[in-house]
């Protein structure tokens, strides 16, 4: 600082815990002295009041095995002070279910304002999935906990007809009628087609095969009778 010159210094108080603060900042002057000037610095800390929307869980309901699905919670800060929040990682343990990740894990909640978190989740196991996702709000104890609930299910998959009828035809002769394969599903269906009996009339043509979310494809089955009698197959 040159002579006669006025220099602002901003000084930055975070607050690690709620009490009243008394405390000194001590000036040094290079080559003078330690301890030329004392300021002193006074606070009293509070934690803000933050409202967790929902409050209970966030549910994702049906959801498709492996597929990313997003749903948004709210952080509402109805203090005139802000506040700062940090969710917590996903225990290891509880990734063979499913996993999630927040868009922000860490960040401040600016006064009587919102902060929206985005999950986006992908389940691993079939059926009612429940996991915990737990928010710290910096100064306040315990954590906010919020369930993340969902119903994840597999392959939507729709054959267009439950009987094909053959009529009768003739033996020793290929005949082929059609089955429609209909993925209904936001996701992949992996499938194969066979016969119960494996010495089966009845054949299907493509007997393994991906259809796409939303796909449609056609399968033949072929039909070569080699006895005059009725033949019944699954």
């Amino acid at each position: 600082i040159n002579k006669d010159e006025e220099r602002p210094i901003e000084i930055r108080f975070t607050s690690q815990k709620v009490k009243k603060y008394d405390l000194y900042l001590v000036v040094d002057i290079e080559n003078v002295g330690k301890d030329i000037q004392s300021i002193q610095i006074l606070a009293e800390s509070f934690v803000p009041d933050v409202i967790l929307e929902p409050q209970d869980k966030l549910d994702f309901e049906k959801v498709y095995l492996r597929n990313p699905n997003t749903k948004t919670f709210t952080l509402r800060n109805t203090h005139r002070l802000p506040a700062r929040f940090e969710i917590q990682k996903q225990k290891d343990d509880t990734k063979v279910l499913a996993t999630f990740e927040v868009d922000r894990d860490r960040g401040e909640i600016p006064p009587d304002s919102p902060v929206r978190i985005n999950v986006t989740l992908r389940t691993k196991r079939l059926g009612k999935i429940v996991l915990t996702l737990q928010i710290a709000i910096v100064g306040h104890s315990p954590f906010y906990n919020l369930n993340i609930e969902a119903n994840s299910t597999g392959p939507e998959v729709e054959v267009d007809t439950k009987e094909v009828d053959f009529g009768k035809v003739e033996v020793l002769k290929d005949w082929t009628r059609t089955i429609r394969l209909s993925n209904r599903s936001l996701i992949e269906a992996d499938f194969r087609a066979f016969t119960k009996d494996k010495n089966s009339p009845f054949k299907p043509l493509q007997k393994h095969g991906i259809l796409g979310p939303q796909e449609v494809l056609e399968i033949q089955i072929v039909c070569t009778p080699d006895d005059v009698k009725k033949f019944l197959d699954t």
